[in-house]
């Protein structure tokens, strides 16, 4: 069997947002707004990120505006013309869901964390649910093994933390080694392998 190395990247720190502590429904404004978030201005991928996406034979993302950014920067940071590209929408984050809760103010973070914990047992209102996204997830591997084939054995994901740690566990289902759950900080790049 041939060896095939996966290295899944998480996409670059996105622009501050705007005030820190908020009520839900300012949270669920800005969740409507999420999938267009440009990434800070003054990020740049590291040079770890930059070498393992100049030696893959090919560098995925998602659609979501940040994804596309941060693989832009990583063109940018080559020294030399980079692998093919491509854009596949299945990358795309599992969103939140909003939260109804009134009277109360709590930092971003906070109403984040609540929301994805909220989204794993089973509260969707409206979003997709953890199944039909663990479902996406094993998609998303399928096309992965179709591109190892086609393309080579080494692939560059950059895709966004819940939908990363999902496609983690499908790519453990079929016989890759690696970390159970992927470095989840912002331009941090975890590496898998079978063969």
């Amino acid at each position: 069997m041939p060896t095939h190395t996966l290295h899944l990247a998480r996409h670059l720190r996105p622009e501050d947002p705007g005030p820190a502590w908020v009520d839900a429904d300012a949270h669920a404004r800005t969740l409507e707004d999420a999938d267009d978030v440009p990434l800070a201005p003054d990020v740049a991928p590291d040079a770890t990120l930059v070498e393992l996406a100049s030696r893959s034979d090919l560098l995925l993302s998602s659609t979501l505006r940040r994804g596309l950014e941060t693989v832009a920067r990583i063109e940018r940071a080559l020294a030399a013309p980079g692998p093919a590209t491509e854009a596949w929408p299945e990358l795309r984050e599992a969103r939140l869901p909003p939260m109804r809760v009134r009277g109360i103010r709590l930092p971003r973070g906070a109403w984040d964390v609540l929301a994805r914990g909220a989204w794993f047992l089973g509260r969707s209102a409206g979003v997709e649910s953890l199944t039909a996204a663990r479902l996406r997830a094993t998609r998303v591997v399928d096309r992965l093994e179709r591109a190892f084939a086609s393309s080579g054995g080494t692939l560059t994901v950059v895709g966004h933390g819940c939908m990363n740690v999902l496609i983690v566990r499908e790519l453990s289902r079929r016989g890759f080694r690696g970390p159970l759950v992927p470095n989840l900080v912002h331009g941090a790049v975890t590496r898998y392998q079978r063969g």
